[in-house]
Order: structure tokens, then C-alpha cells, then sequence
């Protein structure tokens, strides 16, 4: 049955980016780059640039991260914070 394969997890994608960690310093150091489906997707030069990727064309699951900067850690609160909260 040729039914679409799974999406990878955030968690498969943050694995796939430690592998490719060395070559993605090499190659992007300071650049965003964007891992979806454990494969790098592109690099930008902007987050602005990576972030319309991900909304536009892949959505959740994906990774977004700035080469050669620590992951950033943000508070439960404001990673589940409804897009309407406060209005």
C-alpha cells in the first residue's frame, strides 16, 4: 500500500541535527537551518527567512535552530501558549 510514510518527531529531528552537527558547523556556522523528516532542509541567513519555510510550506515537527548557538529552552507557558490568549 503506497500510503505517505510518517513524518519524523521534533525529538527524531534534534537527533539528525547532532549527526549532521560537525558538517552543519563546517558548512553554516551562524546560519538557521531547517531539519525535517531527519534530512537539512536549507540554510538561511535570517530567521525570518527559515520561519516562513516552516509556516508555509512544512509546519510542526520540524526544526529550527541556529548553527554553532546552544538550544534554546523556553518555559512550558510559552511553548503552549494558545495564538489567541490575551485577546
Amino acid at each position: 500500500m503506497g500510503g505517505a510514510m510518517p513524518r519524523a518527531t521534533l525529538e527524531q529531528n534534534i537527533a539528525a541535527y547532532e549527526r549532521m552537527q560537525d558538517q552543519l558547523e563546517a558548512e553554516h556556522m551562524g546560519q538557521w537551518v531547517v531539519v525535517d523528516n531527519q534530512q537539512l532542509i536549507d540554510a538561511f541567513d535570517h530567521f525570518q527567512d527559515a520561519a516562513d519555510l516552516v509556516i508555509e510550506k512544512i509546519g510542526p515537527g520540524c526544526l529550527l535552530r541556529q548553527v554553532g548557538r546552544p538550544p534554546a529552552r523556553l518555559p512550558a507557558s510559552v511553548l503552549c501558549q494558545p495564538v489567541s490568549a490575551g485577546r
